[in-house]
């Protein structure tokens, strides 16, 4: 061959090189812009942004979670589109639209893959229970109540909870009282008490944690606090604590705990001989002052009840525990993400603390459920087949924003929470009591020689 022919063939080579490469380069355009497969996910969740968990706090944080899932091996396939709707804390409502939406997308020969939310167990319920009917998945980080848990398999079939439940709190709380050997409990509580989470709060948690502790042989007597009601603070607790329990637990406002507080300390019951335990789940998301410092929440015609001259309104809380989710942040992703949705989104938030638990498990869990809707895929697949996606997600750990995610065989998330108490050199409440996973359960944490609890 002369040189005049090499040059010619290698010039051919090297076109017909660049063409190749033309045409794959186009045809994953294609793909990528194209043939994507359309997932369509509906979102219930209330228009009031009184709630910690609004549209206008949720929805960013699933746009933010689908743009960042465009680049991914996961979610580069998927054309995720959201479609929102208000949703109130009611059985009747939620279920209404969720249904006129559904079948408003069949007539349109489209479908819904999933919906997110609601988050208000007695809005919830509904739609669970028509989801399998309607094959779509439901994910939410709300669903607290025990029942959702127990009627898995013929109610709620098709439900994932990315959010705590009040199983894993059950638990907690029952190795708790088996570690320090309590036998006997009160609790004082406000049923009607919400403060921006769910309706009946504390009724839904107290009622599981009495059924808890009742199989696990504690005797359990309950108040229920009625407004109505004209004696005072310091009679109720003469007349139901007195010298016949120990262990008091307390759920309700801010005000109402400050109230039962102030009572015991003016009563003598701050002395090591009476244990106060609150449940505040999701103090982190109100103020540090909640947590670190509840007794500078006490309003200011609570006040005057004591005299501050000696630290009293401090001393007050020295008997109290607090109960709280447990919300990690080991590696600064929790706190990343809080900053950068600020920083996008600040019509939405006035501040970054907004940016709470559940705007960050959303983002979480629309990470989760596209991972499993391209597993589903990847192995051939319809992405509307039910059973499939949900085997890639139960029984499965994942890594989000907010730590590592643990879903147990039930579709919930393994919860974690930490029991405070107050430090009486700082008058700060610190973590004495946490949680580890462990397989499919959880373990207690506690180390009484580097933090002693104080018992007064």
């Amino acid at each position: 061959m002369t040189t005049r022919q090499q040059q010619c063939f290698f010039l051919f080579l090297a076109l017909l090189f660049t063409l190749t490469n033309a045409q794959l380069s186009h045809r994953a355009t294609y793909r990528d812009i194209y043939t994507k497969i359309p997932i369509n996910i509906l979102l219930l969740l209330p228009s009031n942004d009184s709630y910690k968990f609004s549209t206008s706090k949720i929805l960013p944080s699933l746009d933010l979670a689908i743009e960042d899932m465009r680049d991914t091996s996961y979610g580069a396939r998927f054309d995720v589109k959201i479609i929102s709707d208000k949703c109130d804390c009611t059985s009747i409502k939620a279920p209404v639209n969720a249904m006129e939406n559904i079948y408003r997308m069949r007539n349109h020969t489209k479908s819904f893959q999933a919906v997110f939310g609601p988050m208000c167990d007695y809005s919830l319920a509904p739609i669970a229970r028509y989801a399998p009917f309607w094959n779509v998945s439901v994910i939410t980080v709300g669903a607290l109540a025990q029942d959702f848990r127990k009627n898995k398999n013929t109610e709620y079939r098709t439900l994932t909870n990315i959010g705590p439940t009040l199983y894993w709190l059950d638990r907690f709380v029952s190795k708790v009282f088996k570690k320090f050997n309590w036998k006997q409990v009160i609790f004082l509580f406000d049923k009607d008490y919400h403060e921006q989470i769910t309706n009946f709060n504390c009724y839904l948690t107290m009622a599981s944690l009495k059924t808890a502790l009742l199989n696990a042989n504690v005797s359990v007597d309950y108040k229920i606090r009625d407004k109505q009601d004209p004696r005072s603070v310091e009679t109720i607790l003469e007349e139901f604590v007195g010298n016949k329990f120990s262990v008091v637990l307390l759920c309700g406002s801010t005000d109402f705990v400050s109230e039962i507080m102030i009572a015991a300390h003016k009563l003598g019951f701050i002395n090591g001989e009476y244990v106060f335990i609150n449940f505040d789940l999701y103090a982190q998301m109100h103020s540090e002052d909640r947590l670190l410092r509840p007794w500078k929440l006490i309003s200011a015609s609570k006040r005057t009840r004591l005299d501050d001259k000696n630290n009293s309104l401090k001393l007050a809380y020295q008997g109290l525990m607090i109960v709280t989710l447990k919300i990690e942040d080991a590696n600064g992703r929790y706190r990343s993400f809080q900053q950068r949705m600020y920083n996008r989104y600040a019509q939405a938030f006035r501040n970054e603390s907004e940016v709470n638990y559940f705007v960050a498990s959303f983002y979480d869990a629309m990470h989760i459920y596209v991972k499993a809707l391209d597993q589903t895929v990847s192995r051939g697949n319809n992405p509307n087949d039910l059973s499939e996606l949900l085997r890639n997600i139960w029984s499965k750990k994942f890594e989000g924003v907010t730590g590592t995610i643990n879903i147990d065989t039930y579709g919930d998330r393994i919860g974690e929470f930490v029991m405070h108490d107050m430090n009486p050199d700082t008058f700060q409440f610190e973590a004495i009591i946490s949680t580890t996973i462990n397989n499919t359960d959880v373990v207690l944490e506690y180390n009484d020689m580097s933090r002693p609890i104080y018992w007064y």
